[in-house]
């Protein structure tokens, strides 16, 4: 079976995905401050780790990473206290990094995101889809700032059990909910025109997002 390595990496990566949302909600509950940071601090050091590693100026920024985990190591104890700070600015911070990102592109002469996104998937475009993926990278860059917005209101107002449910087990359904009334709208707009699958679009977005990380 060929692509029994991809799918047992898809299947790896979800896993681990569903888990790690799960043992953070988890931490928010049951506050415990040990786990909690542990959880938090994680997946921003092997996204540091893995940036560092693949720059030029690896050996400089390794030796920032190692000099901040020092630093990290010598406050534990009283940054432990504020873990479920850092879930928030990872939550509220990622979502408002995709609503500058998207936004980005809708200035003069750049081409909108999901323009962009359309071409990988179609090919050459006509003026009115130009016009419409144009309108649909404005509603993801409303929809992220909600979701950045939201996040900050509930996690000021509202116990942390409740953000955290909001932020580990809601986001995820919520991008998928876009995307599918996305798809729901185009295929009502333009009756007549060959419609990629929804998958197609989800997949043309991650392999967007890693040319820009690479």
């Amino acid at each position: 079976m060929p692509h029994l390595p991809g799918l047992v990496r898809r299947v790896g990566l979800i896993s681990a995905a569903v888990g790690y949302v799960v043992l953070a909600h988890y931490t928010n509950i049951s506050q415990s401050t040990t786990l909690g940071m542990l959880v938090a601090i994680v997946p921003i050091f092997l996204a540091c780790a893995t940036f560092a590693w693949h720059s030029r100026a690896r050996i400089p920024l390794l030796a920032l990473l190692a000099g901040g985990s020092a630093l990290l190591l010598y406050r534990w104890q009283s940054l432990s206290q504020h873990y479920s700070d850092i879930y928030w600015a990872e939550h509220a911070g990622t979502e408002l990094a995709l609503c500058i990102a998207f936004g980005q592109t809708l200035l003069t002469g750049r081409e909108p995101m999901v323009t962009r996104f359309a071409r990988m998937v179609h090919g050459t475009l006509e003026p009115v889809m130009e016009h419409y993926t144009r309108q649909v990278t404005f509603a993801w860059v409303v929809f992220f700032a909600a979701m950045a917005s939201l996040s900050t209101a509930l996690y000021f107002s509202v116990p942390l059990a409740t953000w955290s449910m909001f932020a580990n087990f809601f986001t995820a359904p919520l991008i998928v909910l876009m995307f599918l009334c996305e798809y729901l709208v185009r295929r009502c707009r333009f009756p007549d025109m060959e419609h990629a699958h929804i998958v197609d679009g989800v997949r043309a977005f991650w392999n967007a997002a890693g040319q820009q990380r690479s």
